[in-house]
């Protein structure tokens, strides 16, 4: 997530007062991590539990998933809401829980993050499901406004909507914002293109040849893949996915990147930056 901010901010050259201090957010959101799973050890837990007045049957304190967009989002503002006693049961711990637990500044550094990811908030595997109307049109107009030109905020739903392959472009009015969404996308892609991947590896495109990993293909859609297999080589990474048939609304979004990789890889690399945040 932090990669996809940084190349945006500084390709656009957007408003970088709340960006600024996003490669300093990875280091708190471990300590985070660290004391929600300390917590949600049974015998702490219900320690824990016993020292909130009034006492709650949830700690509302969830793990991250990897298989939910929107789970960076959940776990520190779930956690940002119980810093005090957080704060009050880990310090006096003994052990290296105590080292884990944030600071007050480090606290405000998280304001800052939950402010940062609130695009997210209504992003979820079955957001195709409660999509209401008058969200297509606010997605409508952002889009007439800032394709040539998008914001950070507005591009974070439109590009994990846009990357959820059972929705893909589905759903957008009409030819012209379809087409406005697939330039966004494109010049997204080529952002990433200029800058190596984590493992250090170049940013070469290799395109499989086999279909795409689909495992509910009708007789028509299998026939089309067979058919456009032997073209993917000519084919850009963004072409090829809107190309490639709609997976089921079942199909777990990340698993579906985690096997794509070869087919979209550097779509693969923005999936993993905007959708498993």
């Amino acid at each position: 997530m932090v990669k996809f901010f940084e190349l945006l901010v500084t390709e656009m050259e957007v408003e970088k007062r709340s960006f600024s201090r996003a490669t300093q957010f990875a280091p708190e959101v471990n300590k985070i991590r660290a004391c929600v799973i300390y917590v949600r050890r049974p015998t702490i837990r219900e320690r824990f539990l016993a020292t909130i007045k009034p006492a709650t049957e949830d700690l509302k304190l969830p793990l991250d998933v990897s298989t939910r967009w929107n789970s960076l989002l959940h776990i520190v503002e779930s956690a940002y809401a119980r810093r005090h006693e957080l704060h009050d049961n880990l310090s006096a711990q003994k052990g290296a829980i105590k080292d884990e637990v944030p600071l007050a500044e480090e606290w405000i550094d998280m304001e800052d993050l939950i402010e940062l990811s609130k695009p997210l908030e209504a992003v979820s595997a079955l957001w195709i499901c409660e999509l209401a109307k008058n969200m297509l049109v606010k997605l409508d107009e952002c889009l007439k406004l800032s394709w040539k030109k998008p914001g950070v905020r507005i591009q974070v739903p439109m590009i994990a909507r846009l990357l959820d392959p059972s929705i893909k472009d589905a759903n957008l009015p009409s030819v012209e914002i379809r087409t406005a969404a697939g330039t966004m996308l494109e010049h997204i892609v080529q952002l990433y293109k200029g800058v190596p991947s984590h493992r250090g590896s170049s940013d070469i495109l290799l395109k499989s040849t086999a279909p795409p990993p689909n495992t509910q293909l009708s007789i028509r859609e299998r026939m089309i893949a067979q058919i456009t297999s032997a073209a993917d080589s000519q084919l850009n990474d963004v072409d090829q996915f809107f190309l490639d048939p709609k997976e089921s609304v079942k199909r777990d979004v990340l698993e579906f990147w985690n096997m794509s990789e070869s087919r979209y890889p550097t779509l693969y690399r923005i999936a993993k930056d905007v959708l498993a945040a």
